[in-house]
């Protein structure tokens, strides 16, 4: 196999010193050479090198010929195959970025990807060797396996179209270990199903619906299966709540739509032409996926079928998102399809389920069964059956003449009862036993039923279970409940090796601690096993008070997270320490590395879970708790090096919710000591996030360089680091308290003033009736005025993910924007009887509330535009401001009748802004419903609107005076201009010989800045190598600096960059350093 990848290697190398003529395609065949590096690593792919091989060989003949330049027909084909081999390395880079937790890269899954886009790369090239006409050279060689190009041509263009609606491993049918219906059982059922299948005048939905362990799945499988056979099977979805992108309800719609796309080829064309139109399928709303995905395409060739046709989507209430399940049955439920499609859906009869399927009042729709209220004889029949046969297989497995006691599998049989799941566990339970497998079926046969009605068999047969895993000394008892709380409480399954090292296990004690589980526990054939529930229903038992609370297996969830906090914790004070993720330079991305950064598993969880975990559990947390000391102790030795990870893991944004998470309980609490870390700690990554993201070794190279040294980060964590660049001189005192910029364009009165998620934008709106966007960094207007209010706007807010600005006006409307059009997103919203005062998103961005001069506050759905529920009434005059908590749990508001009230959506501890005619600013705690500090008092006139900016240290604010206000809420002081604008690079690094420029303080100096560095985005870079980046220099320094090419001026007054000590590149992990007596 190297070989043959030196062989692909070779022939590249070949083409990019025969493309001269055509840039593009040399820059494009580089990087995929870049990335083969990396592939290479990847065992067990498939052989589809030669093909790829022998047809680029093919390809340098012709480009051979054509030194002096391409045109016409060559460069167009030439322009697509530069974009094949780029869109081809961006797949297969994000195959590999993905692969470090939970997935490993060594999957069948990813190695058949892979293979497939190489393959896909292989005919790409020959396709654009096809019937190329040229002066001095004819292509000699026959395609001869090739019969029809414009037929291979038109597949590998519907391939591609196809692959933006997604892949999700294991959704369909007949795949992973999922099992159908045993032969001769739920025959009946079955058989009402296929009867409503087939009858094209039945109801268009049928919803099996069941308690947990009635077999709704296994019912599913057999069914798919069944109509598999009958080419009436569309496509399938099985969710599940283990897997990300199963449990995601946006990716069912487009992954049907793919699957059905391979079985009708015209729908298939049809469905192409929408994909030309709207290129990101996942990203639109549920509704329009149904309608321009299925609907549509369908519709459109509804004369062609008159058989029905199925899609099945299995345990829609192992979805996440409860409103979006409603949601997707409501649009399913109202869509005009003419097609003869049919869904057949399952799922427990959750409260999200049930309200869907409120759309379908008369019930002329869809079709319900339930499974715990068929009739008993037939369910029990067919369990009766089940576990006749599964004894007798046990029987011929074990070689023995074993003789079943009839009495006893009578009762066992009894015991199950309408619960499939009873059964399968008892077999399993039996299959798994050790000793004599009578006295086990006696002891199944015997078990006491005294549990609550609902679950008495299934828990009866778990407590059956479990005594015997807890049949051991106390060590292996706590191993076995560590194993336990692991398998419940994990985010994601996780495989037995992480199971040892986050546990402090021995591989050998964590399978024996799992052993005793595998009735209940399911434990994969990987090479490293990874481990989950069979069930729901196990985890529900567990952590039931009422039905195992006097079981030493019991725990409370918010218990067994607690656990894994502590874990989580233990194991990065143990495991974290500088370049934990082994970075090779500096100069280059995270990705772009010679060496790909490496984390383990078992610390990427922990690393990535600890904070989930500690919310999970803050019910058992109080300020006495040691918990909180340990996480004091971890961020003052550790967070750097738990920064590194995350870089690498693209997952930095978890660090800033956590910690400010963190700082609101710390509050609460009244922990001064771990809520001024977190506060500072918060900053540091906000200030720094584009540095710390683009490679982790910048954490230390240019985070730590210049974050202020009063920063808590430096004050820990300098005294290890000292070869940094250091930052001098007057202006290096400067801290983003002294930045000051005013917007102005505005030709009245600024009402309602917020800042963009990211910081870098301001949204305003105006007395104008206008909304207007701002840039933080230059001070200037982004685009066009918004315009379509009638009125004065009133308030303005971002949504979460800044992709969207909502307004609220006197014109007693609510509108949408796009920021990335500058258009309004739909209708405006309308329902309030008088003027918009105040309008806000709730953290997930899914809703809207808005307060009216009517008094009423209303909740809005920003999927649909429609008003959810009733208003909230209350108040008895002007609602001037509401406000989501950051949980999304409460919505707060404020009245001219000089009342803040809080109000639960059911969707929670925070602080709230108010500006007042007054002319002050306050804050205000929730949990006490005090004022918090002094007001603050700036402006001259009324203050009309206030908002907090994303990291919640800043405030701005507007006003009646024409003015926007930005203050520090730390210092409560309105923020200062600095008046000093030179930077000054006294001394630099000779770690290369590049770096040879020397300058006094003591007067001015002139040079061209480009012939020293380059400067782009912020970062500074090397003059002869601009790809090898130095270090990053913050935005509050970088208007200091000039742009390449002018004149720079070096002031006595001015900041002083010395460089002297600075180590970069691939020295720059000796930058823990510690310099003795002023050498290294």
């Amino acid at each position: 196999m190297k070989l043959a990848w030196e062989g692909v290697k070779e022939v590249l190398r070949v083409t990019c010193r025969v493309s001269d003529a055509f840039p593009p395609l040399k820059s494009a065949v580089a990087g995929v050479l870049e990335v083969i590096d990396r592939v290479e690593a990847v065992r067990d792919i498939p052989n589809q090198l030669v093909g790829l091989q022998e047809r680029t060989k093919q390809l340098n003949q012709i480009l051979e010929q054509y030194k002096g330049g391409l045109s016409g027909t060559l460069k167009d084909r030439m322009e697509g195959l530069a974009r094949t081999f780029e869109d081809k390395k961006s797949n297969i880079e994000k195959k590999l970025d993905r692969s470090f937790v939970p997935r490993l890269i060594e999957s069948t899954a990813d190695n058949q990807y892979i293979a497939r886009e190489l393959r896909s790369l292989s005919f790409a090239i020959e396709i654009c060797m096809m019937d190329m006409n040229m002066d001095t050279h004819k292509l000699v060689t026959e395609l001869q396996h090739i019969d029809d190009h414009k037929m291979i041509i038109d597949a590998i263009a519907t391939i591609v179209i196809l692959n933006s609606l997604g892949d999700v491993s294991g959704a369909e049918f007949n795949r992973e270990d999922r099992q159908a219906c045993m032969d001769g059982t739920r025959v009946s059922l079955l058989g009402d199903l296929l009867a409503w299948a087939t009858d094209v005048n039945s109801h268009r939905i049928c919803w099996l619906n069941g308690l947990a362990g009635t077999g709704k799945t296994t019912v599913a499988e057999s069914f798919c299966r069944i109509l598999a056979q009958k080419e009436m099977l569309g496509a399938s979805f099985f969710c599940s709540r283990d897997n990300e992108a199963r449990r995601n309800v946006r990716n069912i719609i487009p992954y049907l739509a793919k699957v059905l796309a391979h079985i009708l080829p015209n729908y298939r064309q049809e469905l192409i032409t929408v994909l030309s139109t709207h290129r990101d399928p996942r990203g639109l709303n549920l509704q329009d996926q149904y309608q321009y995905l299925i609907v549509e395409p369908l519709n459109t060739i509804s004369g062609e079928r008159s058989q029905p046709l199925l899609l099945s989507v299995d345990a829609l209430d192992e979805c996440e998102d409860k409103e979006g399940m409603e949601e997707l049955l409501r649009v399913i439920l109202e869509a005009s399809l003419y097609f003869p499609l049919k869904f057949f859906l399952t799922g427990r009869p959750e409260v999200a389920l049930r309200q869907g399927f409120q759309a379908d009042s008369f019930g002329d729709k869809h079709k319900s069964y339930e499974l715990h209220n068929m009739e008993r004889h037939l369910v029990e029949a067919d369990i009766c059956m089940y576990l006749t046969r599964q004894l007798e297989i046990l029987k011929n497995k074990q070689q023995k003449d074993i003789d079943w006691p009839a009495d006893d599998a009578n009762a066992l049989i009894k015991r199950s009862g309408t619960l499939f799941i009873f059964a399968a566990t008892a077999i399993k339970f039996l299959r798994n036993a050790k000793g004599a497998l009578t006295n086990h079926l006696r002891k199944l046969a015997m078990l006491n039923t005294d549990s609550i009605e609902a679950t008495r068999g299934i828990d009866s047969l778990y407590e059956l279970v479990l005594k015997e895993a807890f049949q051991a000394d106390d060590d292996e008892q706590s191993r076995v409940k560590d194993s336990l709380v692991t398998v419940v409480c994990a985010h994601t399954p996780l495989p037995v090796s992480s199971y040892g090292v986050l546990l402090g296990m021995g591989l050998e004690d964590v399978h024996a601690a799992l052993a005793a589980l595998h009735s209940v526990v399911h434990i994969s054939n990987h090479a490293d096993p990874i481990v989950s529930v069979y069930h729901a229903s196990f985890p529900d038992y567990l952590t039931s008070s009422k039905r195992s609370g006097n079981q030493p297996w019991y725990f409370a969830l918010e218990e067994g997270h607690l656990t894994l906090t502590t874990k989580c914790l233990e194991l990065m004070n143990l495991q974290l320490d500088f370049n934990i993720v082994k970075l090779t330079t500096s100069y280059l991305s995270n990705d772009a590395q010679p060496s790909a950064p490496s984390v383990a598993t078992s610390l990427a969880y922990a690393c990535t879970g600890w904070g989930d975990h500690l919310f999970h559990s803050t019910n058992e947390i109080t300020k006495e708790h040691t918990l909180f000391g340990r996480i004091d102790t971890f961020l003052q030795t550790k967070f750097l090096y738990w920064l590194e990870v995350l870089s690498v893991l693209k997952n930095v944004q978890y660090a800033s919710t956590l910690l400010f998470m963190m700082d609101k309980v710390c509050t609460l609490l009244l922990d001064k000591s771990l809520h001024t870390i977190c506060k500072d700690f918060f900053e540091f990554i906000s200030n720094f996030r584009d540095a710390i993201e683009y490679n982790a070794a910048h954490i230390y190279l240019s985070a730590l360089a210049f974050v202020h040294h009063t920063s808590m980060v430096a004050e820990l964590y300098h005294p290890h680091f000292q070869r940094l660049l250091a930052v001098h001189g007057t202006n290096a005192m400067m801290t983003i308290q002294q930045e000051l910029l005013v917007f102005r364009d505005h030709t009245g009165s600024v009402q309602s003033v917020a800042f963009s998620p990211d910081g870098k934008y301001i949204v305003s709106g105006s007395y104008d009736q206008t909304i207007r966007l701002w840039s933080v960094e230059t001070g200037k207007a982004v685009g066009e005025p918004y315009q379509r209010h009638t009125y004065p706007v009133q308030s303005v807010a971002f949504s979460p993910d800044g992709k969207y600005i909502v307004s609220g006006s006197y014109d007693e409307t609510i509108q949408l924007w796009s920021v990335e059009t500058g258009k309004a997103a739909g209708e405006p919203y309308q329902g309030h009887t008088d003027s918009v005062c105040s309008v806000a998103f709730s953290p997930d961005g899914k809703y809207i509330v808005s307060g009216s001069h009517d008094h009423a506050i209303q909740l809005w759905s920003v999927e649909t535009g429609k008003a959810v529920g009733e208003p909230y009434q209350g108040h008895t005059d002007l609602v001037i401001s509401v406000a989501f908590s950051p949980d999304g749990k409460y919505i707060f508001s404020g009245s001219d009748d000089h009342t803040i009230r809080l109000w639960s959506v059911e969707i929670g501890k925070a602080y709230i802004v108010s500006g007042s005619d007054d002319r002050t600013i306050r804050l205000w705690s929730v949990e006490t419903s005090n004022a918090y500090g002094e007001p603050y008092q700036d402006h001259i006139d009324s203050v009309l609107s206030v908002a907090f900016s994303p990291d919640r240290n800043y405030l701005v604010s507007g006003s009646d005076d024409n003015t926007i206000c930005l203050r520090s809420i730390a210092t409560g002081k309105e923020i200062e201009e600095s008046h000093q604008r030179h930077i000054d690079i006294v001394k630099e690094s000779q770690a290369k010989p590049l770096f040879v420029h020397y300058f006094s303080p003591g007067s001015f100096s002139y040079m061209h800045w480009d012939k020293m560095y380059n400067f782009s985005h912020g970062w500074v870079t090397s003059p002869l190598y601009t790809s090898e980046y130095l270090f990053w220099v913050p935005p509050r320094y970088r208007s200091l600096l000039w742009t390449p090419g002018t004149v720079m001026i070096f002031s006595p007054s001015s900041i002083q960059l010395d460089l002297s000590n600075f180590v970069y590149g691939d020295q720059w992990a000796s930058c823990r350093s510690v310099i003795q007596n002023g050498s290294s």
